[in-house]
This record gives C-alpha cells, sequence and structure tokens, in this order.
C-alpha cells in the first residue's frame, strides 16, 4: 500500500505550513530547529517572511523583533558572500586566483572584502571564549575587553582558525596538489611522446 502524505495548508504568506498565531509582522516566529532553541541564531526560527523571494530566503527578523519577542536582543554576523566556502560550505575567508587551465588548481588569497574573518561584520553578539559573557565582541577575536589582555592573533569567525594560518595551510596545500598534477602531466606527455616515436619507428620500417 502507497501513503500519500497530506500536504499541509500554506501560511497567509505561502511559505509555510505552521499556523497564523506563529506569526507576526510579517514573518514566522516558529522555532524550526530545537538544538539551536537556547543559541542567540535567527537560524533557529521558520525562513517564512512577507518579503521572501524565489532566489533569496533572507528573513527580515531583526533584533528589535528578536527583543520583543524573547526580552534580549543581538547582533548576528553575516557570513562574507565574496569568499570561497570550504567543504562544510563555510566562508573559508579566502579567495582563489591564478587559475591553472588544465588542472583548475588556483593559488588562495586573503579575501579583501571581509579580511579572512568570513563576515564582513566588524562585532557581533556572542558568548565571550574566556570568560564566558555575552555581549557585543570582535568578530575576528571573541574575547570581550576584559579578557583581552595580550595580542591576539586574528580568526576566522564561522570556523576558529587563524587566519594567518588558514591561509599559509591553504597555499601549501594548493602548491603539493599544482606539484603533483604537473608531475602526472609531464609523465602522460612523455608517454604520449613516446608512443609518437615508436609510431614513427616502425611507419619507417
Amino acid at each position: 500500500m502507497i501513503r500519500v502524505k497530506e500536504e499541509q495548508p500554506k501560511c497567509e504568506f505561502g511559505h509555510c505550513e505552521h499556523p497564523p498565531e506563529d506569526h507576526h509582522e510579517g514573518t514566522c516566529w516558529k522555532i524550526i530547529r530545537p538544538e539551536l532553541k537556547d543559541e542567540p541564531t535567527n537560524r533557529k526560527y521558520c525562513d517564512c517572511c512577507v518579503t521572501m523571494e524565489p532566489r533569496s530566503k533572507k528573513s527580515i527578523k531583526g533584533w528589535q523583533e528578536i527583543a520583543h519577542y524573547e526580552g534580549n536582543g543581538w547582533m548576528e554576523a553575516e557570513p562574507c558572500l565574496e569568499c570561497s566556502k570550504n567543504d562544510d560550505k563555510i566562508p573559508s575567508g579566502l579567495i582563489i586566483v591564478c587559475v591553472d587551465p588544465k588542472s583548475k588548481i588556483g593559488k588562495p588569497k586573503e579575501c579583501p572584502t571581509c579580511l579572512g574573518k568570513g563576515t564582513t561584520d566588524m562585532m557581533a553578539t556572542m558568548e565571550c571564549q574566556k570568560c564566558k559573557k555575552v555581549s557585543l565582541i570582535r568578530t575576528d577575536i571573541k574575547l570581550c575587553l576584559a579578557c583581552e589582555e595580550r595580542p591576539i592573533k586574528p580568526v576566522n569567525y564561522y570556523t576558529g582558525k587563524e587566519i594567518e594560518k588558514t591561509l599559509i595551510e591553504a597555499q601549501n596545500t594548493s602548491m603539493i596538489a599544482q606539484k603533483l598534477f604537473d608531475e602526472k602531466q609531464a609523465k602522460r606527455d612523455a608517454k604520449k611522446q613516446g608512443s609518437v616515436q615508436e609510431t614513427q619507428y616502425i611507419n619507417k620500417v
């Protein structure tokens, strides 16, 4: 027997299946990611909103609206749209330049838009990594002013890795990959050249 899933009625904005009481001021406030319930992030809510476009699911939820509903507010960092994404689809803080036409391997450089942070926001509301207090903190330091005792090397907001170290590792990986490709290409060319010479010799004989 085939079970047919009954289609749930859409909300008044036509973007989700949550009831009217979960909607307010053109936005759905239904928490659809329970694991993020206590986290200061907009990602826990349903994406449905009045201004939603087919190509860009961008919520209109803001600090004031969250403060209105939860009694507290925060500023959430927006991901940089210019830098390349890593395997987890997180902004790496890098851009790829000088791509080899054959190997398709490029040279990684620090993204000039976000300066390696992965976000263009200078500050965001987050928990200090040392004292655990929530406040407005620099996205590339992740320590509050009270805990920032000595110079800290800037990190990528999403990965937490040092920007300088990430760039060096990416450049080394790129160089190794290109070197391996060049070696394999040289072997293929030599083999091809050998086959051509052998064919020419046979034709002469």
